[in-house]
């Protein structure tokens, strides 16, 4: 429980409707998974988001933020501190000329969708991924021959002293699945960008593929988080391919399931809790591990207590 003085404090800030004292994160991930935290912040400017950074290590409190939850498992016990909930709050979108700038929280699908109706082409590649953007740049999302550094100009962002500064996209360290943001407790506000003019139609067009070809290869009818583990730095190597040959295709553990559809998934049948899901990860990476020698990395992020 959050003492009512932290509560108070974020309201000398944050509107009465930014604020959520023991909200479920169950509402706020794609699993449909997670306990209460003590208070659930949803900030709506920069500065805000400063502010509630300040908040919890002026008062060593534990934080996290949190985007649209499509990458992260959320315990069932859910979160001892405060989430930063950068999402709907924080999620505009400006097309100008060939850029396109965009909040943290803006859904990256929107963003693509924005593109195509300013008849920019670049993003049809994340056309169908249910996160953010600043989900996406953070981990350099990509999918179909595209990837987020492809495209990305510069970020405004929260450095490790709580600053409000630009980075380039040469300062982001950008790689497979990789950034910046990966190895430093830095928090994207803000992203810029650039794409190629096109037309709108053939755009359109290209989007629509992209989104039926993913629908034949991912279980998108049951929650998820998408792919549980990164592709291994070694050729010709899948994650799906292996966890499906170390025998786990179809794989359950109380509500959860790896899915029958993609071996990369596991879904939420209805009634999972997290302690499903990590059971299922942790079996997998220690029997791929004895099968192939290979050490599966999880892409998805852990909210809260594990055990």
């Amino acid at each position: 429980m959050m003492d009512n003085k932290i509560i108070d404090m974020a309201k000398e800030f944050l509107d009465d409707n930014e604020i959520k004292v023991d909200e479920l994160l169950s509402k706020h991930t794609t699993y449909k998974i997670g306990g209460s935290c003590d208070l659930f912040l949803m900030p709506s400017t920069n500065e805000k988001v400063q502010k509630c950074i300040k908040l919890a290590k002026d008062n060593n409190i534990d934080y996290f933020v949190l985007g649209r939850g499509s990458n992260v498992l959320a315990s069932d016990d859910g979160f001892r501190g405060i989430i930063i909930n950068l999402a709907s709050n924080f999620s505009n979108i400006e097309v100008e000329g060939e850029y396109l700038t965009a909040q943290a929280g803006a859904s990256i699908i929107a963003a693509s969708s924005r593109a195509q109706k300013s008849g920019l082409t670049g993003l049809e590649f994340v056309c169908g991924v249910p996160g953010t953007v600043g989900g996406a740049v953070a981990m350099n999302a990509g999918c179909y021959g595209g990837e987020m550094s492809d495209v990305l100009v510069s970020c405004t962002i929260l450095d490790d002293k709580n600053e409000i500064v630009t980075l380039t996209k040469d300062e982001l360290d950008m790689s497979y699945r990789h950034s910046i943001f990966e190895d430093k407790p830095y928090v994207m506000l803000e992203a810029k960008i650039k794409l190629q003019p096109g037309d709108s139609e053939q755009i359109k067009a290209r989007m629509t593929e992209l989104n039926e070809r993913r629908k034949k290869v991912q279980p998108l009818e049951y929650p998820n988080a998408g792919s549980v583990f990164k592709r291994p730095n070694i050729e010709n190597c899948y994650p799906g391919q292996l966890i499906e040959e170390a025998g786990f295709k179809g794989y359950k553990v109380g509500g959860a399931e790896v899915s029958t559809m993609h071996a990369n998934f596991i879904v939420n049948n209805g009634d999972a809790k997290a302690s499903d899901v990590y059971n299922i990860i942790c079996e997998i990476q220690k029997k791929v591990k004895e099968m192939s020698d290979v050490e599966l990395e999880c892409e998805q992020r852990f909210i809260g207590k594990f055990e």
